[in-house]
């Protein structure tokens, strides 16, 4: 039985063969592509999700609704999409049809995935970002079930589907530090009836070039419209500042703390030694991940550093980096807390190039 072989050249050649690898891990074998020869077979990963069609990268958005007490949670996948064609979001016009937006799927068990219809004009647009499901208390006082974020701006869906978002404001962003730049990327989880948001850029000192950095805010107590800059120990400076040789900036951040509203614990994770090794004992920590592209380690992989935070408002002290995965097919890595209390994280890997498909989930 035929399936459609690829050769690999050039500067991709090993992220794309580390890419093809974990695709081939399980094969699916499916109908021909439309304009394949009789007998041609597409490579589709039998357990990793794939877009129905067209161009996938970063996950975003990873969360889950309970649709009733006793019925089991409903997962949902969202991620940076061009479905209109295999063409990357940032390919050049001369590539073909680029239409970006979020495209969405659901699960029962982050296993079987289930492709959502998505419309362009009631999906998330835009770049990296995260979603929020709300405390009754905000679901109350803002009409949303949900809030994203995305290139700077709020979304906010008002159905349990998740699948109708409309503009409901702008990501926080008065009170940053200053010289600090956005680049539209962020992450926001909940806390107590509170929305933290950290904004993803870079930050211009007069002692160093431009470096990855991030600021964090605090949504007020009652609704979504006010938000209170909690950068820095001194309001001033960064949550988190990076090296300048992360030349991208700050990139798909994401942050999860020792303890959650939702009840999940890191106070059995060790913090990491200067080297970036996990030894023993026992810390409550600040797990920060994001993605870098760093000139001595091309093209993509996710990094990440722990740190010990004194209370919600300051920073971290931040100690240890390493790298998520070595393999350079682990990309813009998300993750969110599952209905069991369990961290799970989503990274990208780019497949070689289809005329049905390009981009995987990893398993979570």
């Amino acid at each position: 039985m035929k399936i459609r072989s690829y050769s690999f050249s050039g500067k991709m050649a090993a992220k794309r063969r580390g890419a093809f690898s974990l695709a081939l891990s399980a094969i699916l074998l499916l109908p021909p592509a439309q304009g394949d020869p009789p007998g041609a077979f597409d490579p589709r990963p039998a357990f990793h999700f794939t877009p129905a069609f067209g161009w996938m990268n970063d996950p975003n958005g990873l969360s889950f609704i309970r649709p009733s007490a006793e019925g089991p949670p409903v997962y949902h996948l969202f991620y940076q999409a061009n479905p209109c064609s295999t063409c990357a979001t940032w390919a050049p016009p001369s590539c073909g049809k680029i239409c970006e937006q979020w495209g969405h799927a659901t699960s029962t068990d982050m296993v079987r995935w289930v492709h959502q219809l998505t419309d362009h004009n009631s999906s998330i647009i835009g770049s990296s970002g995260s979603a929020v499901v709300l405390s009754p208390k905000l679901r109350a006082a803002t009409g949303y079930v949900a809030v994203a974020f995305a290139s700077g701006v709020m979304w906010g869906s008002t159905t349990d589907s998740l699948d109708v978002w409309e503009h409901a404001g702008s990501a926080p962003a008065e009170g940053a530090p200053p010289n600090f730049k956005f680049n539209g990327d962020g992450n926001a989880w909940l806390e107590e009836d509170q929305v933290y948001y950290l904004g993803a850029g870079s930050l211009s000192t007069s002692s160093q070039a431009e470096a990855n950095a991030a600021a964090l805010f605090r949504s007020n107590a009652s609704d979504l419209m006010s938000w209170e800059a909690l950068s820095g120990t001194d309001g001033k400076t960064p949550f988190w500042i990076g090296s300048p040789e992360d030349y991208i900036g700050t990139n798909c951040p994401d942050v999860w703390r020792g303890a959650t509203a939702a009840g999940s614990t890191l106070s059995d994770r060790p913090a990491p030694s200067a080297n970036g090794e996990l030894p023993g004992g026992k810390s409550d920590m600040t797990v920060l991940m994001w993605l870098q592209h760093p000139k001595w380690h091309a093209p993509w992989d996710t990094a990440w550093t722990v740190g010990k935070q004194s209370d919600s408002s300051s920073a971290p002290a931040w100690a240890g980096r390493g790298l998520v995965d070595r393999s350079s097919a682990f990309i813009a890595a998300q993750s969110f807390t599952d209905a069991k209390g369990r961290r799970v994280i989503f990274g990208w890997v780019e497949t070689p190039p289809s005329k049905v498909f390009v981009g995987l989930q990893t398993f979570p």
